[in-house]
């Protein structure tokens, strides 16, 4: 029961938007958000590094339902990798096939997440798929492993709970 009404919360925008505005929720926020803007990002990424760590960066998001918002947030993973690749951060980026338009139609997410994988490559940088729900651990495991067949800069987030 926990876990159902913690995994509701987590997927509703209403639900986020009050627990976001609770005093002290930008704090424990920023442990786990690099930054609001690409710029912000990079810093806390290029201070992380110096102190020795690896970092991925992801844009928020997922579930989207029209086929515009999936291409706009293509063209900003491939942005991202582009700011990436001009800053003085090393990070990799992490996304979430959801976002890509995998509820959509599975051939237009696998277009989308190919055109990602392909520029990060020409840029010598890593693409990690983040597991979402069980009910779409099949489809972005086949993907997964389709645009695998093709490119070796990609990897993907196995979840278990």
């Amino acid at each position: 029961m926990l876990r159902e009404t913690l995994l509701f919360m987590s997927e509703s925008q209403g639900v986020r938007g009050i627990l976001t505005n609770l005093p002290g929720a930008g704090h424990m926020a920023a442990k786990f958000v690099a930054g609001e803007t690409s710029e912000e990002a990079l810093a806390t990424a290029k201070a992380l590094n110096d102190a020795g760590f690896r970092v991925t960066l992801d844009l928020l998001g997922e579930s989207v339902s029209a086929r515009e918002e999936a291409e706009a947030a293509a063209r900003a993973y491939r942005a991202s990798l582009d700011q990436i690749e001009a800053s003085e951060a090393v990070s990799t980026i992490s996304l979430k096939l959801t976002q890509l338009g995998l509820d959509i139609d599975h051939e237009f997410c696998f277009e989308n997440i190919l055109g990602i994988v392909q520029h990060a490559e020409s840029l010598g940088n890593f693409v990690r798929i983040d597991m979402e729900s069980s009910e779409h651990t099949e489809r972005t495991l086949e993907i997964f492993h389709r645009v695998f067949e093709r490119h070796s800069n990609v990897g993907i987030v196995i979840q278990s709970y």
